[in-house]
């Protein structure tokens, strides 16, 4: 069975501070169970000071590839720019200047969504769409609801990366769209 594990430990350090901590465990695994399709899963360990440690799945999910299309169901992360999204944490170049979570509800790289998307690209653009539920624990693998609809659109232009992105309650009484 085509497999592999990674461990990552990130150790944090500061200026006039002795020794380094703990800033973050995580565990990630995928098996290719075909050609097309494969399963991957993730764990994480976050040391929070005075509160101990948060232990949550990270991601949990089956992946159908079709041509260029990927087809993710399962508890995932928003995947944009990066191959995995852990990239954020210590690719320095590009960590800084990227934003981790933005200003309007709901839109962050580091959100778990749980459901289906779809991702492919069309020349220089890349593309997501997905019906989700973003509202669930450290634990859920299945949405309780497919109650978003979820749209991001990526663009190269030379050396500029141009993105948007797109999320909105379907039952439109309860919450503003934000895009």
């Amino acid at each position: 069975l085509p497999g592999f594990i990674i461990f990552e430990n990130f150790q944090w350090t500061k200026p006039h501070v002795n020794g380094v901590s703990n800033r973050l465990s995580w565990i990630y695994g995928e098996a290719q169970l075909s050609k097309n399709f494969k399963v991957v899963g993730s764990y994480l360990d976050i040391p929070i000071r005075n509160m101990g440690t948060l232990r949550t799945l990270d991601e949990a999910f089956g992946e159908l590839t079709i041509g260029d299309k990927v087809i993710r169901a399962g508890r995932f992360r928003p995947r944009f720019c990066f191959g995995y999204w852990s990239e954020l944490a210590y690719v320095p170049i590009i960590a800084q200047p990227m934003a981790r979570t933005q200003a309007m509800n709901g839109l962050a790289v580091q959100r778990f969504d749980t459901g289906l998307d779809v991702q492919g690209s069309v020349g220089d653009a890349q593309y997501q769409v997905g019906l989700v539920d973003t509202a669930n624990d450290k634990w859920v693998l299945a949405p309780n609801h497919l109650d978003h609809a979820v749209g991001r659109l990526q663009l190269m232009i030379g050396d500029l990366m141009l993105g948007f992105n797109g999320l909105t309650r379907l039952n439109r009484g309860t919450q503003r769209d934000t895009i």
